[in-house]
């Protein structure tokens, strides 16, 4: 491939702008995959210390609680942002190494946006341009809830902590009230909402890298035996990567395969690491709904609640949606290959040997690529519409439960 410099991050390639948010975010809390020094190390088990403090104090409270559906509900809204936070946050730190290999290739080895012409360029582009905008809206959403139950104590000037929350000592007198108030702020901006947040724009870019990919790929394939073959070779090999002798049908499909096999070992590497987080995200994906939900109807709502709630249940329901259509979109680009390559000028090409190619890798192309949680449940439309669902019976049930209709 065609070495550039403005191929690698930070670039003008507007895929690869994807990962920008999330190399800053996960950077500023030392989680970046490609930046793991023995300090970013002692820090990360900092953080987790720090969460699984604070999720055991809300525990204890839920246990406390438990005939009160308000207390719990309110209380559910932030355990399961926490249990989130420790589970993306581990999940960045033991797949560390493979994440840096995956970012490796998406730098070096991806194709850029330019590589199939401008139509598909600006395609890609405003493709991507939709998925950044998503996701500064999740953010502002995640920040937004944040700040509004983590301002309950300086809106109401009583002791309470931020996080409703039972430890094993008395918190109320100076200065261990402060001390708890602090560290319950800090964890939840710095580390609950950037680390999730992180996690999810670094998979949701690296997903967003691997759909143009398949594009490019398509496009690229369509170009066999057509007559602009040779410019498609230009784009794609250096000119002193393969003799000249060669066949430009040859060369042009010989790299293809080798992307082809590329990018679904990507593929598979990228499932495997982030599977356990797929399926944390949708347990709380239903989770935050039910309680959004409940706390909506049976708690006493005024306008600072309301909107709390609100950019609480938007934030969890534009989460949920961008992790299953890009699931969606990996499956869907990828089945779309075999169909690609079928409906090229295959029939153009010279020499059998060629065409039995094209035949092996349409075979490999039919097989199913798919993002799923724990290898039960793919990310798709058919997963988000399920997880709306099963939401909507746990909030009807506890409703009954309660007594309230």
């Amino acid at each position: 491939m065609r070495k550039r410099n403005d191929d690698i991050f930070p670039s003008k390639d507007p895929v690869k702008k994807a990962l920008f948010i999330p190399k800053i975010l996960l950077e500023s809390t030392n989680l970046w995959p490609e930046k793991r020094t023995p300090f970013a190390k002692i820090t990360n088990w900092i953080f987790l210390f720090l969460c699984i403090f604070i999720e055991s104090g809300q525990i204890a409270f839920v246990i406390r609680n438990i005939k009160d559906i308000t207390r719990i509900a309110s209380a559910m809204s932030t355990v399961s942002t926490t249990f989130q936070a420790i589970t993306k946050l581990s999940v960045l730190y033991i797949y560390s190494n493979k994440l840096k290999s995956v970012l490796w290739l998406i730098w070096h080895e991806f194709w850029p946006a330019e590589i199939a012409g401008p139509r598909i360029e600006q395609q890609l582009k405003s493709y991507n341009t939709i998925i950044i905008h998503a996701s500064v809206v999740m953010f502002i959403s995640g920040v937004s809830f944040a700040f509004g139950f983590l301002s309950a104590p300086l809106r109401t000037g009583t002791r309470i902590l931020p996080f409703e929350s039972v430890y094993p000592f008395d918190w109320s007198g100076s200065p261990l009230y402060e001390i708890i108030y602090v560290t319950e702020w800090i964890t939840n901006i710095a580390f609950i909402v950037v680390g999730i947040c992180g996690h999810d724009y670094l998979f949701l870019g690296i997903c967003s890298n691997i759909v143009a990919q398949y594009t490019l790929l398509r496009a690229t394939f369509n170009s066999l035996g057509a007559a602009n073959i040779e410019e498609t070779n230009r784009r794609i090999l250096d000119s002193n990567t393969e003799p000249l002798k060669r066949r430009e049908n040859e060369k042009l499909l010989e790299r293809c395969i080798a992307h082809h096999v590329m990018l679904t070992d990507v593929c598979e590497e990228v499932a495997h690491i982030f599977s356990f987080s797929c399926f944390v995200q949708l347990f709380s994906s239903v989770t935050a709904l039910c309680v959004a939900a409940l706390i909506m109807t049976f708690a006493e709502i005024d306008v600072t609640l309301f909107t709390a709630v609100s950019a609480y249940l938007f934030g969890h329901l534009l989460q949920l949606f961008l992790f299953c259509t890009l699931g969606n979109e990996v499956t869907s680009h990828a089945g779309e290959l075999a169909t690609s390559i079928f409906c090229s000028e295959w029939y153009n090409i010279e020499g059998i040997s060629l065409k039995k190619d094209l035949l092996f890798v349409m075979d490999k192309a039919r097989r199913e690529v798919k993002i799923s949680a724990l290898g039960i449940l793919a990310l798709n439309y058919e997963t988000f519409i399920g997880v709306l669902k099963l939401s909507f019976s746990f909030y009807t049930m506890l409703s009954k439960a309660s007594g309230h209709k």
